[in-house]
């Protein structure tokens, strides 16, 4: 019996591709937008940390509203000193 491959899944970012500018640089700039000052070290430590708490999607299921509701929480948890709504 012939095995067959349904699905590959790669690390992308950090393993194959380098964000530029990093995530916590472009969250840096975002913040700046909105007149806030916060160190990027600052924001890498709690984007970093909130991926080791998301379990949103346990099941690898997703869609643009889970993603949606996903993402506020991810930038909500960054930046606290804004509160997105």
């Amino acid at each position: 019996m012939q095995k067959t491959i349904k699905a590959i899944a790669f690390d992308a970012v950090g393993t194959l591709i380098q964000a530029v500018p990093s995530v916590a640089a472009a969250y840096q700039q975002a913040a700046r937008n909105v007149g806030l000052e916060i160190d990027t070290e600052t924001l890498r430590s709690r984007f970093y940390a909130t991926f080791s708490t998301d379990n949103t999607r346990s099941d690898h299921q997703t869609n643009e509203a889970m993603e949606r509701t996903r993402w506020r929480q991810i930038v909500g948890f960054c930046l606290p000193e804004h509160i997105v709504t």
